[in-house]
């Protein structure tokens, strides 16, 4: 700190610029990732919630002990592993992207004859078919996006807090 930064405290030095400038520049490139990775955890959130519904469902019209165990086994392990790809568990976040994807392959082309029976099903089922699609295109998504490379972001640090830059440089 030299005399003159000491008398006024409010004297831009230039180094609070780089600072800001290099937050922005990072906030910047990670908001697309963030936001996927939101986008994701919400509809994983919406895939269990459904579940927990569907189940509610489910179990008032099981007739024996054994296809209410199934019920609820299977509605454990959905819900578990959606639980486990919300905290960001990286094997079950694909494991709950195949489940998704599989039950998605399962009931998507009985849906239509699910319509001419009964259409209270048929949009249980819609539901749950679109809540799992999203989970899995929102999964791809946010498995896609690379992160820049640590070494690019090193050096991007290095010339931002390079004192010998001039404002015009910077940006």
């Amino acid at each position: 700190m030299n005399n003159e930064e000491a008398r006024d405290p409010t004297a831009d030095t230039g180094k609070a610029r780089l600072t800001t400038e290099w937050r922005r520049n990072v906030d910047d490139r990670m908001l697309p990732k963030a936001l996927s990775r939101l986008m994701t955890k919400i509809t994983v959130l919406g895939v269990c919630g459904w579940s927990l519904v569907e189940a509610a469902l489910e179990i008032g019209l099981s007739d024996t002990p054994s296809s209410l165990l199934a019920i609820v086994v299977a509605k454990l392990i959905a819900i578990g592993g959606g639980l486990a790809a919300f905290a960001d568990v990286r094997a079950a976040r694909v494991i709950f992207a195949f489940l998704c994807s599989v039950s998605v392959l399962a009931i998507a082309p009985g849906l239509p004859t699910e319509y001419t029976q009964s259409t209270a099903i048929a949009m249980v089922s819609t539901i749950e078919c679109v809540l799992k699609s999203a989970y899995v295109i929102t999964f791809s998504i946010a498995s896609s996006k690379k992160a820049p490379q640590q070494s690019h972001r090193l050096a991007e640090t290095i010339a931002l807090h390079d004192p010998t830059r001039t404002d015009e440089t910077i940006g």
